[in-house]
């Protein structure tokens, strides 16, 4: 069972609205030290046998300006219907929470399907048993709860991380 402590860090406005602040969570050094060489060894595997689509997955991914090529390339459809005076819809998505509403099951399913090996998906399943944090201010700290969903902001299997795989987030 791995602990951490999780620490509410305020980004902006009101300091009574629990919404204004970024939690971030701080492990021990050896479980993220193996943890980021496992996230680099899938990536490598993800990469070698071509599971991530690189036309669709820009963002994170290293030596990728993902969000500039993609936004550049909206802005081309754009300019492409105005000159030709055609219609076009654009759909922008915000995911409010999107990392912490991720279900553990789900992403599961999601390293089956990119054929991650049985070994490693035992292995970073394992890395979230009995997974619990701390969440930490400066005027108290909560009793250790269980982590059963989501992704913890810091985890260097999550989603935010150099490599940015959108499947690793448990």
């Amino acid at each position: 069972m791995e602990n951490a402590c999780t620490v509410l860090v305020h980004k902006k406005g009101n300091s009574d609205d629990p919404a204004n602040f970024r939690p971030i969570t701080h492990e021990s050094v050896p479980p993220k030290v193996f943890s980021s060489c496992l996230r680099d060894s899938v990536f490598s595997f993800l990469n070698r046998n071509e599971f991530i689509e690189a036309e669709i997955q820009k963002g994170f991914t290293p030596k990728v300006a993902g969000v500039l090529e993609h936004t550049s390339m909206m802005a081309n459809i754009i300019d492409k219907a105005r000159k030709s005076q055609r219609s076009v819809v654009v759909t922008l998505l915000d995911l409010k929470n999107a990392f912490g509403e991720v279900h553990h099951n789900l992403i599961k399913e999601v390293l089956f399907y990119h054929h991650i090996p049985d070994k490693a998906q035992a292995l970073i399943y394992s890395l979230y048993e009995g997974f619990h944090t701390a969440v930490i201010t400066d005027h108290y700290s909560t009793p250790a709860v269980p982590v059963g969903r989501g992704v913890l902001q810091g985890d260097c299997l999550a989603l935010k991380n150099s490599h940015g795989i959108i499947l690793l987030p448990i």
